[in-house]
């Protein structure tokens, strides 16, 4: 498969800028990479309101892992897009995902409103940015270092020299 440049946004504040992707699986379709920011209290303890989450668009979630995901509509009218943990596939219905929080005094998960249709499984997380700038920095480098090594991407430099 050809090499894909993945942009990242430029809110990361990092010199990384650009991830080139060997292998990205042909049945994903279009992939970008993004960043999200983490409001609300239902996935304490593992992510805080406030935290950046480094999100792929375009591949299917991880069992155990995190995604956004489109929530259907609440009484109150559209809920905003959210982050849980997917638990895995719906039983009896293989095109929904099940999805939860890990804080059960928070928000809303699959519990309330039932499984999720993939088509409203926005992006699988990546990694979460640290909030200082040194720990954005080492953070940011040695996570995208360990998934590009899964990925068997190369990261480089905006003068495009390797660094991992």
């Amino acid at each position: 498969m050809r090499i894909f440049i993945l942009g990242l946004v430029e809110r990361v504040g990092h010199p990384v800028r650009r991830i080139v992707a060997d292998r990205i699986p042909a049945r994903t379709g279009p992939v970008r990479v993004g960043l999200a920011t983490v409001t609300g209290r239902s996935m304490e303890p593992a992510l805080h309101h406030g935290d950046q989450l480094v999100v792929l668009y375009g591949l299917e979630p991880r069992p155990g892992g995190l995604a956004v995901v489109r929530l259907p509509d609440g009484e109150d009218g559209p809920r905003p897009m959210s982050v849980k943990r997917v638990t895995g596939r719906a039983p009896g219905q293989p095109d929904h995902w099940w999805v939860e929080r890990d804080n059960p005094n928070e928000g809303v998960d699959s519990w309330q409103i039932g499984p999720i249709h993939e088509s409203d499984v926005a992006a699988r997380v990546l990694l979460r940015v640290p909030t200082s700038p040194r720990q954005q920095a080492v953070g940011l480098v040695s996570g995208l270092s360990r998934v590009a090594a899964r990925t068997g991407a190369r990261l480089l430099r905006l003068g495009g020299r390797g660094i991992g």
